[in-house]
């Protein structure tokens, strides 16, 4: 058995306050070494907005967005 806990905890809402629940957000993965220790971010797209959070947070500016994630809108795909 491991002496911590390997789990993550997943946002509940977008930035601009839409749930994230089943159906309506897409998890994915950034790699990214912006953090010694860190290989990347778990990535949640808001399908309702398009807004993405980064968990852990990145320091990098601008980067998160669904465009720079090469995530689409489905009815831009």
């Amino acid at each position: 058995m491991m002496p911590w806990a390997l789990t993550e905890q997943r946002p509940e809402y977008c930035p601009t306050g839409h749930p994230f629940v089943a159906g309506h957000m897409i998890v994915g993965w950034e790699p990214c070494h912006c953090t010694a220790g860190h290989t990347g971010h778990r990535t949640y797209w808001c399908e309702f907005c398009g807004a993405v959070v980064e968990v852990p947070p990145c320091v990098r500016t601008g980067v998160a967005t669904p465009q720079a994630l090469g995530l689409a809108r489905p009815e831009q795909a």
